[in-house]
This record gives structure tokens, C-alpha cells and sequence, in this order.
């Protein structure tokens, strides 16, 4: 869920920082992923990548992920 990533993302202080210290397998652990995936950081980080280019093109603002559904 996009939303989950970008959230826990944020959470550890956004993407420059994330990446600097190499925290993308915290994110993918808050995300409640399998500890045996070895490359499941790497993968987080990429589909993060993927829609932060998405919308980050000139001239253009970063699109923030959409609230997910409120439930009743």
C-alpha cells in the first residue's frame, strides 16, 4: 500500500534521510514485512522511488498519496 510507504517513509524523516542512513528495512519492518526477504528493502525503496518520480517531474509538486477510505 503506497499509502503505508509513504507514511513510514515520512515518519523516519523523509526519503534524503531514509536512504542516507539506510533505513529502508525499518520501513519495510513497519510495514509488516517477512524478516527472511532479503531484498525486500531494496524493492521498498524502488516502488517509493517509482512514485516519487511520478509526480516530481519540472514544474510539477510532489503528489502525496491519497487518504485511504475511512471505514464504517
Amino acid at each position: 500500500n503506497l499509502w503505508k510507504i509513504y507514511k513510514a517513509v515520512e515518519k523516519l524523516g523523509a526519503y534524503e534521510l531514509v536512504t542516507g542512513r539506510r533505513l529502508w528495512k525499518n520501513v519495510y519492518d513497519e510495514l509488516g514485512g517477512s524478516p527472511g526477504s532479503t531484498s525486500a528493502a531494496t524493492c521498498t525503496r524502488r516502488h517509493y522511488e517509482r512514485w516519487d518520480r511520478a509526480g516530481a517531474g519540472e514544474g510539477s509538486s510532489r503528489r502525496v498519496p491519497q487518504f485511504p477510505p475511512a471505514r464504517r
